[in-house]
């Protein structure tokens, strides 16, 4: 990423009060090509609105010059998401640190705590669709 669309991405955090901005999916791990989208999980001082999440979406496209960016509110992903998104992340822009890994440390505490009833969930399904 250039110094341009790095400090276009801190303006953009400044004017949202996003306190993290990670790239994560495909593209973080190396694997891109050219259908591939751009997965952002971001994380703010307040739950954004469908409207910020376009505005930001639309921005984001801009920055990376491409239309696939597919943008997360990390506050209203479901667990199993949360886990996808730190298990292989990279940090696009962030205030402090301690930020990322209390997220880390939420997300699989989160999974870990749903992770029996997901398990009791699927043993149901798996019996009814068996009877």
């Amino acid at each position: 990423m250039d110094r341009r669309s790095k400090k276009d991405i801190v303006q953009l955090a400044q004017r949202y009060g996003i306190k993290l901005i990670v790239l994560f999916g495909s593209m973080a791990g190396g694997v891109d090509d050219k259908e591939s989208d751009i997965d952002i999980g971001i994380y703010g001082d307040r739950l954004l609105t469908e409207i910020d999440l376009v505005n930001i979406s639309t921005e984001l496209s801009r920055i990376f010059n491409n239309d696939r960016v597919d943008v997360v509110d990390i506050k209203r992903a479901p667990a199993l998401l949360k886990k996808e998104i730190f298990k292989n992340f990279k940090v696009l822009f962030e205030v402090d640190p301690k930020i990322k890994y209390q997220l880390e440390l939420y997300a699989e505490a989160e999974f870990e705590e749903l992770s029996s009833l997901y398990e009791i969930k699927r043993t149901q399904l798996l019996e009814f669709v068996n009877d």
